[in-house]
């Protein structure tokens, strides 16, 4: 699954493109989130962490949630969209998540990020994907 990374600015960032963003929307896609979730996420990932609701990039989509970090001096900001894409058979997101840095920042270091934040979110919450709808039994009462 690939999602579509559109560009949108955030002030004071420069939009970053990694294999790992694919790899944590696959996993972010399958699980329901919300933002008391993110913020979880965030804190075990890294203590230095922020997490603010509903940031807004320049071409004014309100995204969901978003995580802040610090990696070697540059701020890193993780976007995360909504999932309201109810016609689309492989993920309900909007679009992809976006990944940002202030300044340049060693890709090893942001793809262990990610990946931190992944495993975080696979740990936080379950895959939706592997869930199915069992009917409640009715009994006659007698």
């Amino acid at each position: 699954m690939t999602l579509e990374s559109k560009p949108a600015k955030l002030e004071g960032y420069n939009q970053l493109r990694t294999d790992f963003v694919d790899h944590l929307n696959r996993v972010v896609s399958s699980r329901c989130l919300n933002n008391l979730d993110l913020e979880e996420i965030g804190m075990a990932v890294s203590f230095g962490f922020q997490h603010s609701i509903f940031p807004k990039t320049s071409d004014g989509y309100t995204w969901f949630g978003r995580l802040d970090y610090t990696l070697d001096g540059s701020k890193i900001a993780i976007l995360f969209p909504w999932h309201q894409d109810f016609d689309n058979s492989e993920s309900q997101m909007d679009r992809s998540i976006n990944v940002y840095a202030s300044r340049y920042v060693d890709p090893k270091q942001l793809d262990n990020l990610l990946e931190s934040v992944a495993y975080q979110t696979a740990l936080r919450a379950p895959d939706l994907s592997t869930l199915r709808f069992v009917p409640s039994r009715t009994y006659d009462k007698k």
